[in-house]
């Protein structure tokens, strides 16, 4: 590494602790490094692995140590993703890269010393995903510090995630068109009193929706919670859970003009996704039935028309 470490572009590092001591070289010269991956998951002291010469562009890091072990330059990092780290560690990612615009985050437990987020406005992100895991009491912290201007598009797990969503975004003023949502929550109707409208939202994806009969999406998507809403994505489970209870009329309604609503209210695309073989008949789906509605294949799925 020592000999080849200005010309390395690429640098991942899964490694014991004490083969990152022997890292630990004052020769290495890292110009060129634009991907960084780490993963380290034992408690040691802070390692100085790489130096100030390391200016990457994208890093992917799991565990604290990764993150405290890096002794790097931050000017060119546009492309980050966490996992399993503390939420004292996502503050100072987000104080240094400044010209970070997308970010990713997973796995955040609490910090058992309680420490919070202090409010952080971040000029440059534009893209931000929340797994699932990171709703344990952090993602107010997290969600509620944070103004993000130019947020374009979030990834989020939970409904109790879009209810703080709505208060970043009114907050930041930021331009938010897409929103991916992939729900486990299993009791969901009790947020929808605190649930604000997202005007602006054109472009919404339902991935994966469980423990629920389907009620609660109905809600959010013909109540008037995306009223700009114009491409809708559902994969498999979720159409399937729509289709069960009858709700995809309704929802093919919203292709139809509407001239008491912007842009008559209109639906321009509403496309179904999935793994399986949409050429055949799924056992809780009528074929036929749905053929009438009116669909175009695609080599992901379907398309309504």
């Amino acid at each position: 590494m020592s000999l080849c470490s200005n010309r390395l572009q690429s640098l991942s590092l899964d490694v014991p602790p004490q083969v990152l001591c022997g890292l630990q070289h004052n020769s290495f010269q890292f110009h060129h490094l634009t991907q960084l991956q780490m993963s380290l998951y034992v408690n040691y002291q802070p390692l100085s692995v790489l130096n100030p010469t390391a200016s990457p562009e994208k890093i992917v890091l799991v565990g604290a140590e990764s993150f405290r072990s890096l002794q790097i330059s931050w000017n060119r990092l546009i492309s980050v993703t966490i996992s399993s780290l503390w939420l004292e560690d996502v503050t100072q990612l987000f104080q240094q890269a400044s010209q970070m615009t997308f970010c990713r985050i997973s796995l955040l437990p609490r910090d058992p010393d309680n420490s919070s987020m202090p409010p952080i406005i971040h000029h440059r992100l534009k893209s931000l995903e929340l797994d699932q895991s990171v709703i344990w009491g952090v993602a107010p912290d997290l969600l509620g510090s944070l103004t993000l201007p130019c947020l374009q598009e979030v990834e989020i797990f939970e409904i109790i995630h879009l209810i703080q969503l709505s208060a970043l975004v009114r907050r930041s003023s930021c331009p938010l068109t897409k929103l991916t949502f992939v729900l486990y929550l299993e009791q969901v109707e009790y947020s929808f009193d605190e649930l604000q409208p997202l005007p602006g939202v054109t472009d919404l994806v339902v991935k994966y929706w469980v423990y629920d009969k389907g009620d609660a999406m109905i809600r959010l998507l013909l109540e008037g919670y995306f009223p700009d809403l114009r491409h809708l994505t559902l994969g498999l489970r979720p159409f399937d859970m729509l289709w069960n209870i009858g709700a995809i009329p309704l929802l093919l309604n919203r292709k139809r003009p509407r001239p008491d609503e912007p842009n008559g209210g209109r639906l321009h695309k509403f496309i179904v996704v999935g793994r399986c073989r949409f050429d055949r008949m799924w056992n809780s789906v009528d074929w036929e039935s749905l053929r009438e509605l009116g669909i175009a294949m695609r080599e992901d799925g379907f398309e309504f028309f």
